[in-house]
């Protein structure tokens, strides 16, 4: 493995941590590990506010002391993931410059789960993370139990810190492996959990969630079907992002999954394999927020799908934990100001997540063609010209996009949803040296359209074509308005 921006002093923490994972179960690790300590005292980065070493440092102790399974169930994921946090800490996140090599060459491979498979193996691991909250722990571990048929899966509980009887509860649970975390390290508890998957997929159920009958199987069916699909989310209320409006469908199969730009998974599968392409969580995220937002924009840059099932339901109480955060931490705050460090660019931009108003007419209108072309002006993250492709589907129709902005740092975006696309500086010559060759069935721009351009996108639309963006002109030349909501308006192109 690289640790290319490693330093003398941590090269000799991490071969004695190198040293332990392969004997996890030698008596000597406890020494070991407290002359690791004595060692790093003097670091100060590991012990910035945000670093998470001293508590996974105790997490270590803990499970050194208290042995009660095969160590990679604990202690070799808290051994992997307290060497990383010294490595991030106290040799990559204080110098900036270091952070693009970093990601590009070695974040993946350093959070990757390199369990082989073995014979016996569960399809899929099951993990429910819970800090405190036992009642509601109780019931969605109950419902895990009640609707999952027992050789579809293998139970990962996680007690992540708790102070009531979370971690006795547990350790009852028949046939369930518990990882045990003595403190709570936030971001970790996820790249932990992650190390221990056994099965192909991994699905992550928040305690303050009920599954429902055949959730499960119809989440992995969804990535079993679709190649490109690297996570699998039910309809949950209580839930932001739109998650939680969808129409719930008695249907089957394709009609069921929408993509979507980005998902909040308080219930989520994950394709192992593809995860271990771009890395899980990042522990940069140190709040918790903003940690799915960072992971769906990766998955998207590497071409990977985020399915939203309509066709699954499960019950969530909203958050138990993350409220409190928000309101004394100003978690939100924190968690937006690291993604725009690491990304240059505001989380909640222009199509990180559904225009309603853009929907409401979307879902007025019916695609007459079963197969088209569309062109997407200015369209951000890209949550539009996926929805709208979502809607297409229903009624079997297949819309491939083409983008164009001229907002660069949304230039890595565009290959998430347009089969080809291209940052411009000046938009109108584009565009009209584009609609001298070709004609779309649909144009989609988000940006408030100026009246004097509506023309230009008139002459860009074939005949009975759709033009969707935003204004408040009421007349144009060759086009009919049929709706508008909010500043969102649509229209056809007349015939001739």
């Amino acid at each position: 493995m690289n640790w290319k921006w490693e330093e003398p002093w941590f090269t000799e923490a991490r071969k004695r941590l190198e040293e332990m994972e392969r004997e996890p179960l030698s008596p000597e690790n406890p020494a070991r590990l407290e002359r690791l300590a004595e060692n790093l005292a003097g670091r100060r980065t590991l012990f910035a506010p945000e670093s998470q070493y001293a508590g996974q440092l105790e997490n270590v102790r803990d499970a050194m002391k208290k042995r009660s399974g095969p160590p990679e169930d604990d202690l070799l994921p808290f051994l992997a993931e307290l060497k990383e946090e010294i490595y991030f800490r106290g040799c990559v996140e204080p110098w900036k410059e270091r952070w693009v090599s970093y990601y590009q060459e070695e974040f993946a491979a350093h959070h990757a789960n390199g369990r082989p498979w073995r014979e016996g193996d569960p399809p899929v691991t099951v993990f429910v993370p819970a800090c405190g909250h036992l009642e509601a722990t109780k019931n969605c571990v109950e419902s895990i139990l009640r609707h999952t048929p027992q050789a579809d899966y293998d139970l990962l509980l996680i007690d992540h810190g708790s102070r009531d009887d979370t971690r006795v509860y547990f350790q009852r649970v028949p046939g369930a492996r518990v990882m045990a975390m003595k403190e709570n390290v936030r971001m970790l508890m996820f790249s932990s959990a992650f190390r221990a998957c056994r099965g192909k997929y991994l699905a992550f159920v928040s305690n303050d969630t009920e599954v429902t009958e055949g959730w499960l199987e119809r989440l992995t069916d969804c990535l079993e079907t679709l190649p490109k699909a690297v996570s699998a989310t039910p309809v949950t209320p209580a839930t932001s992002n739109f998650q939680s409006q969808e129409a719930v469908s008695l249907a089957e199969g394709r009609f069921c999954w929408r993509r979507r730009s980005r998902i909040m998974p308080v219930i989520g599968v994950y394709d192992r394999e593809k995860v271990n392409e771009i890395g899980f969580a990042d522990r940069l995220f140190w709040s918790m927020e903003f940690w799915d937002d960072d992971f769906s924009l990766r998955a998207r840059r590497r071409g990977f799908w985020q399915m939203l099932c309509t066709n699954v339901y499960c019950h969530h109480l909203g958050s138990l934990t993350g409220r409190a955060a928000w309101e004394k931490e100003h978690t939100l705050a924190w968690g937006r100001e690291l993604f725009w460090k690491k990304h240059g660019t505001d989380p909640w931009a222009k199509g990180f997540c559904r225009q309603e108003d853009l929907m409401v007419l979307v879902r007025q209108w019916r695609p007459s063609w079963s197969k088209a072309e569309g062109l997407a002006i200015d369209c951000g993250f890209g949550d539009g010209p996926l929805e709208i492709g979502n809607h297409c589907a229903l009624g079997g129709a297949e819309l491939f996009w083409q983008a164009v902005t001229t907002e660069a740092e949304f230039l890595p975006d565009l290959a998430a949803y347009a089969e080809k696309g291209e940052a411009v500086t000046d938009l109108e010559p584009w565009l009209k040296k584009c609609f001298a060759k070709k004609r779309f069935q649909v144009i989609l721009r988000e940006e408030m359209t100026e009246e004097g351009l509506m023309p230009l996108l008139a002459r860009g639309l074939e005949r009975d074509g759709i033009l969707w963006t935003m204004g408040r002109t009421e007349k144009c030349p060759g086009l009919e308005r049929l709706g508008q909501c909010g500043l969102w308006q649509t229209w056809r192109k007349k015939g001739t």
